[in-house]
């Protein structure tokens, strides 16, 4: 499934994990990952789910346990 959209991490990179994305030649380095991942990275990526889940506006759906 092949899908675009916008990620904004402008409230995130003010401090913690994604500080590093400030700098703009850190960010260009931005990759898709060997899982599908956004990544930058080893210690620094961005799940494919999650970014779905963000560009789409969708809910994650209950599993059958919970």
């Amino acid at each position: 499934m092949a899908f675009e959209g916008v990620i904004d991490l402008s409230d995130q990179v003010r401090h913690g994990v994604f500080a590093p994305l400030r700098d703009e030649n850190f960010f260009r380095k931005g990759r898709i990952g060997d899982y599908g991942q956004i990544a930058w990275s080893d210690d620094l990526d961005i799940c494919s789910d999650a970014a779905y889940l963000e560009i789409t506006g969708k809910i994650p759906g209950r599993t059958k346990n919970g």
